[in-house]
């Protein structure tokens, strides 16, 4: 009983924490750092392609003084993102010392170090031959002994037109690594054109699949209905979180990145971005996903 209670303290404390920084803070308290160009793969859904590589990144130091700067005017939690940042894991250590909080968003392809007791986001889009394939690298079996038994990982997974039939073998192959959990997003397009875009009945089966497996697996699938629901309704781009005073994005080389984290070539009409939704969802009070957005980020 103490259990639960305490749990559900922990849930309402971080709910008020969360709605009032996304929702009444006037400054960005969160950054979405690419900390290279560099990725070791060549994935068909990927935003990254569109920008050349080889342009300047900001060095170790030139990083550290970055985000020791970033910090003292406030922000609290960073997101690293690439490219592919385990490529440059010094930089994970540097910002896993300077800010309060920290996101990894990885390929999973070479292991963070187990030194960072933080959130690793690791993508995983189905079962070996379709994961390959979309990826453009027999990489598969590496990502899984990667996270095999982690519990600082949660799987991410893109649906697109090529795995949308694999919603329940990806849930399925996520427990067998034995992760803390999983998420899904749909593929957002830089156009409504894409031959990758999930619309119309592939929509509604997406929907109905998702809601399924969060039915089946309630403490591992991290999605609420109001979440599942939001991947048809797009209610959430209209005040978009990532495009709020509430975050700022930078390149490798600390240009900003705009209009969010994906980039210029994006159309936002086709989002399917879990991030943003999860923030319209607890500015909307939806107590099953404040739950959901708490158990998914408490490491």
């Amino acid at each position: 009983m103490r259990d639960d209670y305490m749990k559900n303290l922990r849930y309402a404390v971080n709910f008020i924490r969360y709605f009032l920084r996304y929702s009444l803070t006037k400054k960005p308290q969160q950054a979405n750092y690419d900390i290279t160009w560099q990725c070791n793969l060549n994935c068909e859904h990927c935003y990254w392609k569109k920008y050349s590589y080889g342009k300047k990144e900001l060095t170790d130091e030139e990083w550290e003084k970055a985000f020791k700067e970033h910090r003292k005017k406030g922000l609290i939690c960073a997101t690293l993102t690439g490219g592919e940042p385990s490529l440059r894991q010094n930089i994970l250590s540097i910002a896993n010392n300077v800010f309060d909080s920290i996101y990894i968003i990885s390929n999973g392809t070479r292991k963070i170090s187990e030194n960072i007791n933080r959130r690793i986001f690791v993508s995983l889009d189905g079962n070996r031959e379709t994961h390959n394939g979309i990826r453009g690298a027999n990489i598969f079996d590496k990502v899984i002994q990667n996270i095999k038994n982690d519990k600082r990982v949660v799987i991410t997974s893109t649906l697109s037109k090529t795995n949308l039939g694999q919603i329940e073998e990806i849930v399925r192959i996520a427990r067998d690594a034995n992760v803390f959990g999983i998420t899904f997003s749909l593929y957002t397009a830089d156009s409504p054109n894409s031959n990758l875009l999930l619309k119309g009945n592939d929509i509604d089966y997406a929907i109905s699949t998702l809601k399924k497996v969060k039915k089946e697996n309630p403490d591992f699938v991290f999605l609420s209905s109001k979440m599942i629901d939001t991947f048809k309704t797009k209610e959430h781009i209209k005040n978009c979180f990532l495009r709020s005073k509430f975050v700022i994005s930078y390149y490798p080389d600390l240009s900003v990145k705009t209009p969010c984290v994906l980039g210029q070539n994006i159309d936002c009409s086709t989002c399917g971005c879990i991030v943003p939704i999860y923030i319209h969802c607890i500015r909307k009070l939806d107590i099953e996903s404040a739950k959901v957005i708490s158990r998914m980020f408490d490491v």
